[in-house]
């Protein structure tokens, strides 16, 4: 019997979980754990969150009103005085600028799944700052 029909045999056998289809074993390691924090010691790893989050980070962030019209179409409106377009446009707080704000929430997203922000709120209740939260240290709930 040949080499590859040894392998075939192999990959092929049937288990408790899957009844006769296509098997291959699910742990497997190289000895090196990898997360996120060391896959962004790759250069690929690196350099494709680098760029999609610095193209993403280029584009225009408005805030947007949403309008049906008279005849039925929907209709966006950008709204540059909302006072949160300034948040996202210029800077979220006295600490980071937009680039680098927005950079870190898109680059976050793509590493961690998501990318969180604590609104900084005034008297009022308005937003006056958006403050980058690490993902690894939240946990998402619903109220």
């Amino acid at each position: 019997m040949n080499i590859f029909k040894i392998l075939l045999n192999k990959l092929t056998r049937s288990s408790t979980t899957n009844r006769g289809g296509f098997w291959l074993p699910t742990n497997r390691t190289a000895g090196e754990r990898v997360d996120h924090d060391t896959a962004m010691t790759y250069s690929a790893e690196w350099r494709a969150v680098s760029l999609i989050s610095e193209t993403v980070t280029g584009l225009p962030w408005t805030v947007n009103q949403r309008e049906v019209t008279a005849n039925g179409r929907k209709k966006t409106t950008p709204i540059l005085t909302n006072p949160i377009y300034r948040l996202l446009d210029t800077q979220p707080n006295p600490e980071t600028d937009a680039f680098a704000f927005r950079q870190t929430m898109i680059a976050w997203a793509l590493k961690e799944g998501n990318g969180y922000a604590a609104i900084g709120r005034e008297g009022e209740g308005r937003g006056m700052a958006l403050w980058q939260l690490d993902p690894s240290r939240v946990t998402p709930e619903r109220e």
